[in-house]
């Protein structure tokens, strides 16, 4: 039983050692950081991806992608912008938002089953995705708002 022990503790002090003989490999990268928001490769990614399948063709992957960022760091700032100003969202505003969305892509894909297809994705995670996303675009709605009614 002791010997079991024994190479049972050899294998998992050799599990390391292994493991760090693998070149390290880049998952995703921080492009920009505007307050506590960052902004990673794979948001400028899923975006190039989302609008190349709306059939939007003007301008280069570079110059989309250069786009793509500006906007997501304009994004950042009126979020950063409102966590200074303490601009905040209910939670029911939000919920009511999303399900209005919810219910508008299931209208245009024709059935909630062919809206999970599409996203590969079941009802409730697609929820959990949309509901930060609905909510940023929320504060960023209410900073917009707070500046421009100051606009003559």
């Amino acid at each position: 039983m002791k010997r079991n022990w024994i190479i049972i503790t050899l294998m998992l002090l050799a599990l390391p050692m292994m493991a760090q003989n693998r070149e390290p490999q880049v998952i995703d990268k921080v492009v920009a950081v505007v307050g506590k928001n960052i902004i990673l490769q794979s948001d400028i990614e899923n975006q190039y991806i989302q609008y190349r399948m709306q059939g939007m063709t003007e301008g280069t992957g570079q110059e989309v992608r250069g786009r793509i960022l500006e906007d997501l760091l304009l994004q950042k700032l009126m979020l950063n912008q409102a966590e200074m100003d303490s601009i905040t969202v209910t939670d029911d505003d939000v919920e009511r938002q999303m399900d209005q969305k919810l219910h508008y892509f299931i209208s245009r894909f024709g059935s909630q089953e062919k809206m999970e297809a599409q996203f590969g994705k079941t009802l409730s995670e697609i929820k959990d995705e949309l509901r930060k996303a609905q909510k940023d675009q929320m504060l960023q709605e209410q900073v917009q708002t707070k500046i421009m009614q100051n606009v003559v």
